[in-house]
């Protein structure tokens, strides 16, 4: 947050413009803070985003913006808003082969589903999740899958896969958040 805060000091006080730079960092901060799930001050953020872009004609960038709100209204619990957003954002990013992007915002609309109570729909997305994320090689998108899939079957009361789920949760999350703790140990 720190850095995407002096990026951004620094891209307004240049005397070079750099409007694109300044795009990147509105973007990466209200990111930032949806990560710390303060979606109010993301909020800010995305709307100087949302008008650069648009002045820039840049489509990655309001792409960007929808994922970003999309993801916002999903922590403020605004259901319907939130999935438009995020399914106009998945779109574009598929169309146009952003793959992290894509696979980010797939998980979100997974996560939409789940809490919206139709768990099979939720997980017919991870699937498709799941496809991506052995191109990229995420394991936290791994971990994120697994998370959702064992929500996913216990909602449908599968408790065998929603365990197996879980396991797999659990074994991704200490091998990527773990290690430093044991080499902290050590």
């Amino acid at each position: 947050l720190k850095a995407n805060l002096r990026g951004l000091q620094l891209a307004i006080s240049s005397s070079i413009p750099l409007p694109e730079a300044r795009l990147d960092l509105l973007s990466s901060t209200a990111g930032v803070y949806l990560k710390l799930r303060e979606p109010e001050k993301a909020n800010r953020y995305l709307k100087s985003s949302i008008e650069l872009a648009d002045s820039l004609k840049s489509d990655f960038g309001v792409a960007r913006y929808e994922q970003y709100k999309g993801e916002a209204l999903l922590i403020q619990g605004q259901i319907e808003s939130a999935y438009i957003f995020l399914r106009s954002a998945d779109k574009y990013f598929e169309a146009n082969n952003y793959l992290n992007e894509s696979a980010s915002t797939k998980l979100n609309l997974a996560r939409l589903l789940v809490l919206d109570g139709i768990a099979s729909a939720s997980l017919s997305q991870l699937d498709s999740i799941q496809n991506l994320s052995s191109k990229i090689h995420k394991s936290e998108l791994k971990m994120q899958i697994a998370e959702l899939r064992a929500d996913g079957f216990s909602d449908l009361g599968r408790k065998d896969l929603a365990y197996d789920n879980l396991l797999q949760y659990i074994q991704l999350r200490d091998s990527i958040y773990g290690t430093p703790v044991r080499l902290d140990f050590a």
